[in-house]
């Protein structure tokens, strides 16, 4: 239950190997990030990350799990650039760009998370990642409630894409997630909307009332 605030760097860093737990803790308008993990593992529950220049929580190499915590007013609520990590129950509200951001070399699960009202997508999927994501709900973000970009092959299970700004979710260049059983509904330009590249595959997924086109 520590408080790190308005520190030059990040409020929480985990490197050279060590083992963090933190719990209930709270990182407020620090530098960069407020709980960053380079190396080493941590286990991040119930702490509330706000008003950082990067992102509330970022993991860029080691292991880590992160189970209910909040992440609002930062760039990114979550970023997720290299490591293992398992991602569970978050809540990312109202960060600039995304809520969860998954690239590079990252192998992620996300389960049950909620990104809301976010500056441009939910979740984003990106480069080479291959994350499963399962049961997330994304609503309310500006653009899309998911955006899966790159050479991503992202495997996606229950999730919601409801009531986002314009689209329920974008695929582009090369991308190929697939889409099982979700639901994607109320996005007013479009359900899933693919450039010519991008290669979605879609199974026993609904579509209601997404604009012009569900896919």
């Amino acid at each position: 239950d520590c408080e790190a605030t308005a520190n030059d760097g990040s409020g929480f860093l985990v490197s050279e190997m060590w083992t963090m737990r933190a719990v209930s803790c709270v990182a407020k308008e620090n530098k960069y990030t407020g709980i960053g993990v380079s190396s080493g593992t941590a286990h991040v529950e119930t702490c509330e990350c706000t008003g950082h220049e990067g992102s509330g929580i970022g993991v860029f190499g080691g292991k880590a799990t992160l189970v209910g915590n909040l992440c609002s007013s930062n760039n990114h609520g979550i970023e997720l650039r290299d490591g293992l990590t398992r991602v569970e129950q978050n809540r990312t509200e109202g960060n600039q760009s995304a809520g969860i951001w998954v690239y590079s070399l990252a192998s992620a699960t996300l389960r049950e998370n909620h990104a809301v009202g976010n500056g441009v997508f939910g979740i984003v999927v990106d480069g080479p990642a291959t994350p499963l994501l399962q049961g997330n709900t994304c609503t309310g973000n500006e653009t899309g409630g998911a955006a899966f970009f790159g050479h991503s092959r992202a495997s996606v299970e229950k999730d919601s894409y409801h009531a986002n700004g314009k689209f329920g979710a974008v695929v582009s260049g090369a991308a190929g997630p697939t889409l099982s059983a979700c639901s994607i509904a109320d996005n007013p330009d479009g359900g899933v909307v693919a450039d010519k590249r991008g290669a979605p595959t879609f199974d026993r997924c609904t579509f209601t009332n997404n604009g012009p086109c569900a896919i």
